[in-house]
């Protein structure tokens, strides 16, 4: 078995026989009311509603996400598979019905924080291979402008194209020189350079193309280590990657990438100077002359 089969198998903890059944019954959850309690406890930010969303297109096989305001409303559009009629009726559907998907469980997650921004409509239909929401405010665009603000800064690690009012969004990550680049069956990593103030180091977290999280990691310099995985799972809220053994297996290989960073020197890309790395010949000539200047060797 190779270290990547090692890695990208056996996500699941196993079970060692020693669990031992207490007690076991039925009950009935209404999913209105389950919806109104959860509700509160989706995204920190209600104005992110379109993360979720982005993550259903997604899993959906969407290769191409369209979102912007077109005639006084919000449109979110995606190609790919298109959810069942149920959903499009009431996106929040999918939230306890295991049957309907987790592409719908996503579009669910986004309608909830939603509804906390009092929109005025919600309407959603599948047409051409295209799903389509529209979403309205009784006064003007609403939060729109901020939705998409927050749909543009969470999107990365992602092979779907994103188009936000007609232009396409720059995958950030893509857009960057990678130091270390690492793709396995499931998970995709990548390591660049980040600014001076990244202190040690700092780890995203990436899921169905939207960032998840971005918490403090020890690489050994100002580095940023993006990592993607489909199969994360989230908080409650939605802003957070459960720390379990499949997190934690990917931590483990991440540690091991971090031997590829031993020895690098932060670039001039962030005004830092490296000796001999990344510093042009031209700037390397004048630094010369400038010493002999000082040194009283020339004029």
């Amino acid at each position: 078995m190779t270290l990547e089969d090692d890695w990208e198998e056996g996500d699941e903890e196993e079970d060692d026989g020693s669990a031992e059944l207490v007690e076991s019954g039925t009950f009935r959850v209404d999913p209105a009311t389950a919806a109104e309690k959860l509700r509160d406890y989706q995204l920190p930010d209600a104005k992110a509603f379109l993360v979720p969303w982005l993550r259903a297109a997604v899993a959906f096989g969407a290769s191409r996400v369209e979102a912007g305001v077109v005639d006084g409303s919000l449109a979110f559009s995606f190609d790919g598979a298109s959810p069942d009629p149920p959903v499009l009726k009431d996106l929040t559907a999918g939230l306890l019905q295991e049957d309907r998907g987790e592409p719908s469980r996503h579009l669910a997650f986004g309608a909830l924080a939603l509804h906390r921004l009092s929109p005025s409509a919600i309407s959603a239909a599948s047409l051409d291979g295209r799903t389509t929401v529209f979403v309205r405010w009784a006064e003007g665009w609403g939060p729109a402008t901020e939705a998409l603000a927050l749909l543009r800064e969470a999107y990365g690690m992602s092979a779907t194209a994103l188009l936000i009012d007609g232009e396409a969004v720059a995958d950030p990550v893509r857009a960057a020189v990678p130091l270390v680049k690492w793709a396995g069956k499931k998970t995709r990593i990548v390591i660049v350079e980040g600014p001076p103030a990244a202190g040690s180091g700092l780890l995203r977290l990436y899921k169905l193309g939207a960032l998840v999280e971005s918490l403090p990691f020890d690489l050994g310099g100002p580095f940023h280590a993006h990592m993607a995985h489909n199969r994360f799972s989230l908080s409650l809220s939605q802003s957070s990657v459960v720390k379990d053994a499949r997190y934690r297996r990917r931590i483990r290989w991440l540690g091991r990438l971090r031997r590829d960073l031993v020895g690098r020197r932060p670039s001039t890309r962030f005004g830092r100077l490296a000796s001999g790395v990344g510093v042009p010949t031209a700037l390397r000539s004048a630094l010369a002359i400038l010493r002999r200047f000082r040194a009283g060797e020339g004029a």
